[in-house]
C-alpha cells in the first residue's frame, strides 16, 4: 500500500454519511461509502487536517472484486453496489478491523479463513487489501450463521443458547456437538456424540449453503 492513492483522509462522520445518502432511510454506512472526501481537493484537504479530526479510507477505485469461497462458490462485489470505501484508520488512530485483521493474518502465515456467511463482504475488502499490500490471500469458507424463529441472527432476545445456559439446564455437551454435527450437514440426524467423532466425515461440501432457521426450545428439549 505504497502508492499514496490507495488511501485519503475522510472526515465525514456517520451523520454526515447517512444524511448524504439519496434513500429516505440512508444507507449502510458498513458496507457503502459515497466518496465524498475521495473528491477533495489536496489544498482543501491540507487544510481541513489542521482544524478537523479524520480517518483513512482505503480507495477501491472502479475495480471488481472477484473470489471463490469455498463453500458459497465465485462471488463478485462492485464498488457503489454492496461495496464502497472502507476505513482503514479511525478518527482515534485505531486501525480498524479490516486492516488489523488482514495484517494478523499476514503475520500468522494463516491460509484458510473458515467463518460465517455474514462476513463475506467482508472477505472482499481484505482481499483489496491483500492485493495493495502484495500478500498471500488465503481461501476463504463462508459458512451459514444460525437464525432464530423471527429469521433474525440467533441471540439472547431468542432465549437462553448460551454454553452455560444449556450447561445450567443439563444438556450433555454430546447432545450440543450432536445437533452442531446436524446442522452441519454432517450427520443425517442430531444425536449425541464427542467432537473428535465428527473430524473424520467433515466436509465443506457437506455444509448447507443457506443460512440455518432453528428453534430454541427445540434445541434445549433435544
Amino acid at each position: 500500500m505504497s502508492k499514496n492513492d490507495e488511501v485519503y483522509p475522510c472526515f465525514c462522520s456517520r451523520a454526515d454519511i447517512r444524511a448524504s445518502a439519496s434513500a429516505p432511510q440512508g444507507i449502510d454506512i458498513a458496507s457503502e461509502y459515497t466518496g465524498t472526501c475521495r473528491k477533495l481537493s489536496s489544498r482543501e484537504v491540507e487544510h481541513r487536517k489542521q482544524r478537523e479530526p479524520y480517518s483513512l479510507r482505503f480507495n477501491l477505485k472502479p475495480r471488481t472484486i472477484t473470489f471463490h469461497d469455498l463453500c458459497y462458490g465465485v462471488q463478485n462485489y462492485k464498488p457503489g453496489k454492496t461495496l464502497g470505501d472502507f476505513i482503514v484508520r479511525r478518527r482515534d488512530g485505531v486501525h480498524a478491523y479490516q486492516l488489523a485483521v488482514v495484517v494478523d493474518d499476514a503475520m500468522m502465515n494463516i491460509t484458510h479463513v473458515l467463518r460465517g456467511s455474514d462476513l463475506l463482504v467482508s472477505a472482499a475488502r481484505q482481499i483489496a487489501l491483500f492485493h495493495a499490500l502484495h500478500w498471500p490471500i488465503p481461501e476463504y469458507a463462508h459458512v451459514p450463521i444460525l437464525l432464530g424463529p423471527d429469521g433474525h441472527r440467533l441471540s439472547k432476545r431468542h432465549g437462553d443458547v448460551s454454553l452455560y445456559a444449556l450447561r445450567k439446564a443439563g444438556i450433555a455437551p454430546q447432545q450440543v456437538v450432536g445437533w452442531l454435527g446436524y446442522w452441519a450437514g454432517i450427520l443425517p440426524e442430531p444425536f449425541p456424540l464427542n467432537a473428535q467423532e465428527l473430524i473424520k466425515p467433515f466436509s465443506l461440501e457437506l455444509i448447507p449453503r443457506h443460512e440455518i432457521t432453528i428453534d430454541p426450545k427445540q434445541f434445549v428439549g433435544g
